[in-house]
């Protein structure tokens, strides 16, 4: 199989890795003195220089070059891996940052990458964003089908569901007393008596992309009361058994 290596850019800090701009293969430079191809098959040389007839699917061929396709793996919700070795050491890289900081520029600190259209397999450029951890977080949740919680008009931090004003504890105007009514103005929901419960289906969708924690502070309740919740629609409530249900074989 023979490619256009112009399609492709080299990976930066590993000068023998290539990516193209759809993130459908990343490939690694062989060297040209020990592998070679000959009449559409690919060989090694040995040290004994008797040549051993290479798997075809796993190289392809650019202007007489040999290169080697890197396997991805996948992780049980869904991005694709890859590991490169350069004279530090080997290293694993989720494939839309590679594609990301490849062509584009390196990802700031704190920085997340944003599938555009939610498929997390889809690692072309243009379906690429960068997001803050928060966006990513909300962005994921609205997808699923949850609801976000309210944010203080005053200093735009999150509060809890049911806040019966639009400001948050530290912003609430202050009483005639001159002080701050704290936490009258917050009351904290019952498990038993919440009214957005979200429905099966989002809740499945929303334990294989985020923790109890995390779904809790969604929907103002604790993570336990989440438990509850998948405990009371069947859905499994311990995170060993989420990881094992919705494992994804790698393609």
């Amino acid at each position: 199989m023979e490619i256009n290596i112009e399609q492709f850019k080299q990976i930066p800090n590993y000068p023998s890795y290539f990516i193209n701009k759809e993130g459908s293969n990343v490939l690694r430079l062989c060297n040209p003195e020990t592998y070679y191809d000959e009449n559409k098959k690919f060989y090694r040389r040995r040290i004994n220089d008797v040549p051993t007839e290479l798997e075809t699917d796993k190289y392809v061929l650019c202007n007489g070059i040999v290169y080697r396709k890197i396997k991805f793996t996948d992780n049980h919700i869904g991005y694709l891996s890859v590991g490169l070795a350069n004279n530090e050491g080997q290293r694993n890289f989720y494939v839309h940052r590679l594609v990301y900081m490849t062509f584009v520029d390196t990802i700031p600190d704190g920085m997340q990458i944003n599938h555009i259209n939610h498929n997390k397999s889809d690692n072309r450029l243009e379906n690429l964003e960068v997001v803050t951890a928060s966006e990513n977080q909300e962005k994921s949740v609205l997808f699923h089908g949850g609801k976000l919680l309210p944010r203080c008009k005053k200093c735009g931090s999150k509060m809890w569901r049911n806040a019966v004003n639009d400001y948050c504890i530290k912003c609430q105007p202050k009483n005639r007393h001159g002080r701050n009514p704290g936490r009258k103005g917050v009351v904290r929901l019952n498990g038993r008596k919440v009214k957005d419960r979200p429905s099966k289906d989002s809740l499945e969708n929303l334990i294989q992309n985020h923790s109890f924690v995390q779904i809790g502070r969604i929907y103002g309740v604790s993570d336990n009361a989440i438990r509850k919740w998948c405990k009371g629609y069947g859905l499994p409530f311990r995170k060993s058994d989420i990881k094992q249900k919705y494992r994804r074989v790698t393609k």
